[in-house]
């Protein structure tokens, strides 16, 4: 007669093991760690209760991580960009300060960093989305903190990244100016002088921001080539830019530059012009 037998199915690969050392005595467990067995028992000999104690000692698996590691909270990440910044003559770090303060500063200041998940990046979007946070401006404070546990993780400081999910930007501009508008504006800046006419008139033609028109200097215009030149680092991207003038922009500009030296701010004519 045949005989038949029966085998326990094989634990699952780190689901560690129960055992009895001998029939009747305490139920033990065996997790491991690093590739070591750490054993342990479980005072109990209630068969029903040693599969919950497993996971418990499962759960429970030693931390090797190093306790510089383990005690890095963000505020100290921070620490590392504004260095960044200020190595890199960021003009935008006044800006980065101010959105740790205001915003990240009180979620995440005092965090463990290699606590820190993405699900607690997400409930502070959704938190700042109620309070009415627009997309931009969340972008620029997750793109804060992704740079902090990118440079951690780049110094050693961390041995994980954070995943940073970036939201949808909707950047359709919308205002532009009917051409009724725009005269009305040509006529109210010619009052006001040739550099305010010419003023507008480049920033209407280049889009360029307030303060690269503002410091914009005689050097910068080259009538032999019909050029304007925005100098490296004085942009926003910190890249120069080159741009032939357009008739009208070229007639003020050359009345701007008139008879005065290179390094001469080209606002320095305020006379009255139509």
């Amino acid at each position: 007669m045949n005989e038949t037998t029966t085998t326990k199915p094989r634990r699952l690969r780190g689901s560690g093991r129960l055992y009895q050392q001998y029939d009747g005595g305490y139920f033990w467990t065996r997790t491991y760690h690093a590739g070591k067995p750490i054993e342990r028992s479980t005072k109990t000999k209630n068969r029903r209760e040693p599969e919950a104690i497993l996971k418990k000692h499962l759960r429970e698996a030693p931390d090797d991580t190093p306790k510089e590691i383990r005690e890095l909270t963000c505020e100290t990440l921070l620490d590392d960009l504004l260095c960044e910044y200020r190595v890199n003559d960021r003009k935008s770090i006044k800006h980065l300060e101010l959105r740790w303060r205001l915003h990240l500063r009180p979620e995440f200041g005092d965090l463990l960093a290699a606590r820190v998940k993405s699900s607690d990046v997400t409930k502070y979007v959704d938190k700042r989305k109620q309070a009415g946070g627009a997309n931009a401006s969340i972008n620029r404070e997750l793109a804060i903190l992704r740079r902090m546990f990118s440079l951690a993780l780049e110094n050693e400081k961390l041995t994980t990244v954070l995943r940073v999910r970036m939201l949808k930007e909707n950047n359709t501009r919308t205002g532009f100016l009917s051409s009724k508008d725009r005269d009305r504006l040509v006529e109210a800046c010619g009052r006001a002088g040739l550099w305010m006419r010419s003023l507008f008139e480049v920033a209407h033609t280049f889009g360029w921001r307030h303060a690269e028109l503002l410091g914009l200097k005689v050097k910068q215009v080259s009538l032999t080539k019909n050029t304007i030149r925005l100098e490296p680092g004085t942009t926003k991207n910190l890249q120069g830019r080159e741009v032939p003038m357009p008739p009208t922009v070229r007639e003020l500009l050359v009345r701007c530059v008139a008879g005065k030296s290179p390094t001469t701010p080209c606002s320095a004519t305020t006379t009255a012009v139509r």
